[in-house]
């Protein structure tokens, strides 16, 4: 799956060939020495927001992304099926022979318009189909919440170990230079660093899913509160 950040550095990366294509197909004609240097100039414009992983790095972003992956597809399961089976009742699914089609997730993939959107039709919502996912919506969230705290508390202790690692690292280098020290202490304390991080990448993702089921249940309830003030009209 391509991610944000990803996604961010493609099109830079874009943005700064296109640019240069540009200068190279209309740019003014100059002396050969100035317009490599002038063109340079121009080029340096999206280094800022150039960045390319180490490959140490980045492998080490894959496994916590797969991690966290693997957590959030087994924490929050019930969680897709609730809603999914709350659009169930106003999409219609894509149907190749006669069989439903399904994502690799396993999960219905629906119709779309000319536009990319989901068909949907909400007039073909019950209040009962309401009621029911806010209240799956509710006994899950009496699950889901504990949990997401138990991943800050485990974020905040992982973080409190890389500390203590680090200064101790730090202490236990007698010799050489403040630098030196630093230098064996990061070293030493790597490994818990990038534990913490992945506590923390953790929590980060329940956090926001969290929140969003929250907004979901709470679009429910407004839509609930209109159709009540249309029937009593």
């Amino acid at each position: 799956m391509t991610r944000i950040g990803d996604l961010a550095a493609e099109y830079s990366d874009r943005m700064m060939e296109d640019h240069v294509r540009h200068l190279s197909e209309h740019g003014e004609p100059m002396l050969n020495d100035a317009e490599v240097m002038i063109r340079d100039l121009k080029k340096s414009l999206f280094s800022k927001i150039q960045f390319r992983w180490r490959p140490e790095d980045e492998r080490i972003l894959t496994q916590i992304r797969e991690g966290v992956d693997t957590m959030f597809s087994e924490m929050y399961e019930e969680s897709f099926v609730i809603v999914d089976d709350f659009y169930a009742q106003m999409r219609v699914p894509e149907v190749v022979d006669g069989a439903v089609v399904k994502d690799s997730a396993g999960r219905v993939i629906w119709k779309k318009d000319p536009r990319g959107r989901e068909v949907e039709d909400w007039d073909q919502l019950t209040g009962q189909d309401i009621e029911k996912t806010l209240l799956d919506i509710t006994r899950l969230k009496l699950i889901l919440a504990p949990q997401a705290n138990e991943l800050l508390l485990e974020a905040i202790f992982a973080r409190h170990i890389f500390d203590d690692k680090l200064q101790e690292s730090y202490a236990s280098l007698m010799e050489g230079t403040v630098g030196d020290r630093n230098a064996y202490a990061n070293r030493e304390s790597k490994l818990d660093k990038y534990h913490a991080f992945f506590r923390f990448y953790l929590y980060s993702h329940a956090e926001v899913f969290l929140k969003e089921l929250n907004n979901f249940a709470r679009v429910l309830e407004r839509i609930r509160y209109f159709r009540i003030q249309d029937q009593e009209r």
